[in-house]
């Protein structure tokens, strides 16, 4: 079960100011891991307020293939595996 100050991040519910985002020269070209990446360049930047809820869930898809490898459709085939 998810609970507040949980390590994860999934762009699904990221929220970044535009001209932050802009500063930071956006999503970096990777296969996965671009989110994850982001946060941290806004990190080291100064720019980041994180906070890590559960109060707040975002519905995402439950598609088991995706665009990035090792994303999170990987997660979720993960998942489906372990029942």
């Amino acid at each position: 079960m998810l609970s507040d100050g949980h390590p994860h991040v999934h762009g699904a519910n990221l929220g970044i100011r535009g001209d932050v985002y802009a500063g930071l020269g956006g999503w970096p070209e990777l296969a996965t891991g671009e989110d994850a990446t982001l946060v941290r360049r806004a990190n080291a930047a100064g720019h980041l307020s994180l906070i890590r809820t559960a109060s707040l869930p975002v519905y995402t898809s439950v598609r088991a293939h995706g665009r990035a490898p090792g994303g999170f459709s990987s997660y979720l085939r993960g998942l489906a595996a372990t029942r």
